[in-house]
């Protein structure tokens, strides 16, 4: 059993949620969520996941239009995939993450949970939904050098 595990981000200007998961369990869970600063991610609280869990790769939402088309998240979270490359030497990896919000809102809004609260359990059951699909779909992960130079 392969006990790789792996880092999983729901990235935001305002908050990346935050997910980890083992290959062997092949199940994800929330880890919370890191805050967006002015001048991008909080990078020491992201080098902190790093270096507790000791990732094997990273996994990183990838936003898109229903039909296929890029948004105005799509390059963002493609520069953030290449900033973690370029800082912690690991592979990246993309989800396609077109549906995860919709279903992790309804989610979300069925627990009745607080409106102030409801913001960080979303980025957070992003994540997991985001390195959940990373595990239940092999076939679609894409190395961030499959994306090319986009973003």
């Amino acid at each position: 059993m392969n006990a790789q595990t792996y880092l999983g981000f729901d990235y935001g200007t305002k908050s990346i949620g935050v997910a980890v998961g083992r290959l062997a369990s092949a199940r994800a869970e929330g880890a919370g969520c890191v805050a967006g600063l002015r001048s991008g991610p909080d990078w020491d609280a992201i080098s902190r996941l790093v270096q507790l869990w000791q990732p094997q790769g990273l996994v990183v939402g990838l936003p898109r239009n229903m039909d296929g088309t890029d948004n105005a998240m799509t390059a963002l979270s493609l520069r953030f995939g290449r900033r973690l490359d370029g800082r912690y030497h690991l592979p990246v990896y993309w989800v396609d993450e077109r549906l995860t919000t919709v279903a992790v809102r309804e989610h979300v809004r069925d627990t009745g949970a607080r409106k102030t609260r409801r913001k960080a359990m979303l980025d957070t059951l992003a994540a997991v939904a985001i390195l959940q699909a990373f595990f239940d779909e092999p076939q679609q992960r894409t190395r961030w050098q499959e994306q090319g130079k986009a973003g």
